[in-house]
């Protein structure tokens, strides 16, 4: 055996590994970014029911008035139930706003995922050419 040809095959067993590293990058990244899109799913859904709860709230408000009105809980104002009122659509659009950040922070990692899961395919295709070609 000559030294030209144990290098050649070390270099070839480097390439490899290099190759199967990259392609289990790949599935992790794959892996994690199913996770992250889960996340968002979850999220819109939240989102939609916030918007929900919001379409419904006038008709909430209207009933809510008309229970003060008619006599209502013990010690009830009006001014209670528009503070209470006002603080649900309060609470409903400041989580709106935090899952819709959330929603843009996952989205900007999942492309970070994706960029990176494609860099190591093209690596793996790459050193899977070379290990085909000796």
């Amino acid at each position: 055996m000559n030294a030209s040809w144990i290098l050649e095959s070390l270099v070839c067993i480097r390439d490899r590994y290099r190759a199967v590293a990259a392609v289990s990058e790949t599935m992790f990244h794959r892996d994690k970014a199913q996770e992250l899109i889960d996340a968002v799913n979850q999220r819109r859904r939240l989102l939609a029911e916030i918007e929900e709860r919001r379409h419904r709230l006038p008709a909430e408000c209207r009933k809510w008035s008309a229970y003060a009105r008619d006599g209502g809980p013990v010690g009830s104002t009006m001014e209670e139930i528009r503070t209470l009122v006002h603080r649900i659509v309060t609470m409903d659009v400041s989580l709106q706003k935090k899952l819709q950040a959330r929603i843009a922070q996952t989205r900007d990692e999942i492309q970070g995922l994706t960029r990176r899961s494609h860099a190591a395919l093209s690596y793996a295709r790459h050193a899977s050419s070379t290990y085909r070609m000796r």
